[in-house]
């Protein structure tokens, strides 16, 4: 969308009468991540044989996703002076995830690190927000710098998380 078409500022001015900023923490919740709008495009079975059959054009397309993202964030960020993003890209069913680890490095981690960047760049906390089983992609999902993984479903193995990841990302 072109963001220019919108009054960013009157809708912050509405939606914030009467909160608190001193004292209550503002999230802002950004339905779709940039997976979870490419496959929303083409559907779920497309954007994987897309990421097979035209890698280089999936990942162009991901990165104008996260451009667009990115220039939502940093609007946001001056209209509504939020404190944390919570962004949702689900990478995992109940038995396992979407994707392999090295699909996920790919494919998936540069751009939510840009996005990880972006709002580390201003002052905002970054919440990932996974469905499904993801133990798998932990290790690489907290690489990409992210502050909260959110949620931490039962089909995950808790144990392995807790041993692995205690203190180095909030669950």
């Amino acid at each position: 969308p072109d963001y220019s078409r919108y009054n960013f500022a009157a809708a912050a001015e509405r939606d914030l009468k009467g909160h608190d900023r001193e004292n209550k923490f503002l999230r802002l919740f950004l339905e779709c991540g940039a997976w979870e709008r490419l496959h929303s495009l083409v559907g779920f079975e497309q954007a994987f044989i897309y990421m097979y059959d035209e890698p280089e054009e999936f990942k162009a397309l991901m990165q104008a996703i996260t451009d667009n993202r990115e220039q939502l964030i940093r609007i946001l960020k001056a209209t509504y002076d939020m404190d944390a993003v919570f962004d949702m890209n689900d990478l995992g069913s109940a038995k396992t995830s979407f994707l392999s680890p090295s699909m996920y490095r790919e494919f998936i981690q540069p751009y939510q690190k840009q996005l990880v960047d972006v709002c580390h760049e201003l002052g905002v906390f970054y919440i990932m927000h996974s469905c499904g089983t993801v133990d798998n992609l932990f290790g690489d999902m907290i690489a990409t710098g992210c502050d909260i993984i959110n949620p931490i479903q039962g089909c995950n193995d808790w144990e392995y998380l807790r041993d692995n990841y205690l203190g180095k990302v909030v669950f």
